[in-house]
């Protein structure tokens, strides 16, 4: 009988360490510090402007494609200003109008592409 209570608390001792084992395997290090109620507000507020910062970013990003496109659009405009102005044509073809190709007289050219010119500078 003393047998069987030493034999049981062996198995005892052995579950006991194959329990740790395997708390020991699924348990992870915590790191834990002091910190005060400001340190939760100004991890906020951290956290507040560096989103503020990623869409200011990529509004500049926009902001600045549509300068280029419209530095674009106000060169093509210019040139096609002074070719409808030097022209001996009495009609020109242009796709700055409309968004396609348009067959138009060198004065209403001027006039069209003038205003749009002055629509685009004023953006």
């Amino acid at each position: 009988s003393a047998e069987k209570v030493g034999l049981a608390l062996e198995e005892l001792v052995h579950l006991k360490q194959r329990l740790i084992d395997i708390t020991a395997k699924n348990s992870r290090v915590l790191r834990l510090e002091a910190a005060s109620p400001n340190l939760f507000l100004l991890q906020s507020n951290l956290i507040s402007k560096q989103q503020e910062l990623r869409e200011a970013t990529q509004k500049l990003v926009k902001a600045e494609e549509l300068l280029s496109s419209l530095e674009e659009l106000e060169e093509d405009l210019v040139d096609e200003i002074e070719k409808a102005t030097s022209t001996k044509k009495n009609r020109l073809i242009s796709k700055l109008v409309q968004g396609s190709a348009q067959e138009i007289t060198a004065s209403e050219l001027r006039i069209r592409l003038t205003e749009k010119l002055r629509i685009v500078r004023v953006k």
